[in-house]
């Protein structure tokens, strides 16, 4: 599901993913290094934040199963959900 427009945020998004890094790999599990939850959410959060991005997640009961859903805002009021 999305809002009537998406344009700002479309545009929004495109600038926040041009500012992303990767993420450092700063665990290590029995099969390598790997970046954690964490680690992921710290890389992303200014690029997000800078662009008037936030996510939000919920959890919603579908029939007998219990989802997860987020949604992508922009300031502008535009977002994107699944």
């Amino acid at each position: 599901m999305q809002s009537e427009t998406i344009g700002k945020l479309a545009e929004a998004l495109s600038k926040a993913q041009g500012a992303l890094t990767s993420a450092s790999k700063d665990s290590k599990g029995n099969y390598g290094k790997y970046a954690t939850l964490a680690e992921l959410w710290d890389t992303a959060r200014a690029a997000l934040s800078n662009h008037g991005l936030s996510v939000m997640q919920a959890t919603d009961l579908v029939g007998d199963r219990l989802v997860i859903r987020t949604v992508i805002a922009h300031t502008s009021g535009e977002w994107l959900d699944g």
